[in-house]
């Protein structure tokens, strides 16, 4: 049997609708005459259908009712009313009803509504199944797309790390230069330290550093660029509408994934043609849909590339977010840039649109939401002073990755520190038990067994030793700072890193001269 709640502000049509649908076999659970008690009375009495009046008490009517209803429970529903004028059904139509009676109504037309709705709630469940299980599937594809990608690069890179070694053992053996064989490592390293970060991207686990900004800045800022990359058969125009509003966000990463489309629309106008970066301000009154998703009412910039180019096929369209998903020849391109661009966007709120036909260019427009702040908040970056590597202080290193370990204590050895060496927190606790035992700095990794950094740091600390700390992880930041450890100071570096960067820091941080 159909369980059916009433919402209806009428006392005397809400017991004549209650006698009718008990009358047709239905069973009436409840009624009540506001949008805001209903809505109490879901979880309590789980309704499988409401039927809903426009007019109603309270300062809800029955359509914010029914977009409550649609939005946040999925409980299918039906309105009931007097009212027929065009204004009226406009709004209904946006809560998508799954059905609409005019009073007043017989009960054959009032069953066959019932019923209607109910096979389209069914449906509609199946349908949502359907697509889960489609998704599902895309994800699997997904995934394998991107194993295969990563291997493909890692071990493009591998492969050339591991020719420069054989070099430099066969030099080193004749005693010849190995600078430009060093210079190659170093370069295959920072390949493979650009593709992790693209890979953060797009999954969205990248630590953003936010901030009020306005987007015809960075329009701006991109457009200066570009007019010095792009060919010149390749016409640029800028428009700014969007002056005096900002939104909050990581300025270097949407300066990024501005770029990136730029640099796709080049690549996509191989003769040549005409490029557009615009910025307006956008005030939707309705929900949008794009290529990746809804976009919700409200008050949003956008900024939009626009190329004259080849534009993209049906069979590829669907895919150009996928990451390692290229249509550039071999060696142009990674396929992880629009999967970057994606990856940013989502984790800055925003939403991407795109619009192409085959040899009809491509439109590419972000939307995110404009803040409240009404003036451009700018964050002042205070550099460092430049260190002095070298010193003559006792480090104790804890890294469980033996390598790892050894070549940082090698690096510092060699810059005149004392270090002693662990290769996990406990072991580091023993040593410190020795009263005698005395170091001036921690560098520890922040993920290990049994015990992460930041609370072998403190337990040492509760021993009575006096130090300063420098914590090391090559897990995502966000991960990291979940453990109270503030990756944005001078006390944290990322793996990869630079050595003279550790060097820096810990000859800084010896000194005092950390933020």
């Amino acid at each position: 049997m159909i369980n059916i709640l009433i919402i209806e502000d009428e006392a005397i049509v809400a017991l004549d609708l209650k006698t009718n649908l008990e009358r047709i076999g239905y069973s009436v659970i409840g009624s009540t005459p506001s949008g805001e008690e209903a809505l109490d009375l879901l979880d309590s009495l789980n309704p499988d259908l409401i039927i809903t009046d426009i007019k109603l008490q309270g300062d809800m009517d029955g359509i914010d009712v029914a977009e409550i209803l649609n939005e946040k429970f999925g409980i299918p529903f039906i309105i009931l009313s007097a009212y027929s004028d065009e204004g009226i059904i406009e709004r209904a139509k946006h809560v998508e009803p799954y059905g609409y009676i005019i009073k007043p109504f017989g009960t054959n037309n009032l069953r066959a509504s019932i019923e209607m709705a109910m096979y389209r709630a069914k449906m509609k469940t199946e349908v949502n199944k359907l697509e889960m299980q489609l998704r599902q599937s895309e994800k699997l594809t997904a995934v394998g797309t991107l194993a295969g990608g990563i291997a493909h690069d890692f071990n493009n890179i591998l492969t050339i790390i591991l020719g420069y070694t054989t070099l430099i053992d066969e030099k080193l053996s004749l005693n010849e230069n190995i600078e430009t064989d060093i210079e190659g490592i170093r370069t295959a390293a920072l390949r493979a330290n650009s593709l992790t970060k693209h890979l953060l991207a797009f999954s969205r686990k990248q630590v953003l550093n936010p901030d009020f900004v306005g987007i015809d800045i960075i329009v701006g800022n991109i457009s200066k660029m570009v007019s010095r990359i792009i060919p010149k058969n390749i016409s640029l125009s800028v428009v700014n509408n969007s002056e005096s509003h900002v939104v909050y966000i990581d300025q270097a990463q949407i300066e990024q994934v501005l770029l990136n489309l730029v640099l796709n629309a080049k690549d996509a106008m191989p003769d040549g043609g005409s490029l557009v970066l615009k910025s307006d301000v956008l005030k939707l009154h309705k929900k949008l849909l794009v290529t990746t998703g809804t976009v919700p009412k409200g008050d949003y910039i956008s900024f939009s590339v626009k190329d004259s180019g080849t534009g993209i096929s049906p069979e590829n369209y669907n895919h150009i977010f996928d990451p390692f998903f290229t249509t550039k020849p071999l060696h142009k391109g990674t396929g992880l840039g629009l999967a970057s661009v994606y990856g940013i966007i989502k984790q800055s709120g925003g939403y991407i649109d795109v619009i192409s036909e085959s040899g009809k260019g491509a439109l590419f427009t972000v939307y995110l939401e404009i803040s409240n702040k009404s003036v451009l908040v700018s964050k002042s970056t205070v550099k460092g002073e430049k260190a002095v590597y070298r010193g003559s202080e006792t480090i104790l290193v804890v890294e469980d990755e033996e390598e790892i370990r050894k070549l940082i204590v090698k690096m510092l050895n060699s810059n005149g520190y004392d270090v002693i060496e662990s290769s996990n927190p406990g072991e580091a606790i023993l040593l410190s038990e020795n009263k005698e035992m005395s170091f001036d700095l921690l560098i520890t990794d922040v993920f290990m067994p049994l015990m992460n950094g930041k609370q072998l740091s403190e337990r040492l600390k509760t021993m009575g030793k006096q130090f300063y700390t420098v914590f090391i992880s090559g897990y995502e930041e966000k991960k990291v700072q979940n453990l109270g450890i503030n990756t944005n100071n001078n006390e944290y570096l990322s793996k990869p890193f630079q050595w003279l960067d550790l060097l820096s820091i810990v000859r800084l941080t010896l000194d005092g001269k950390v933020d």
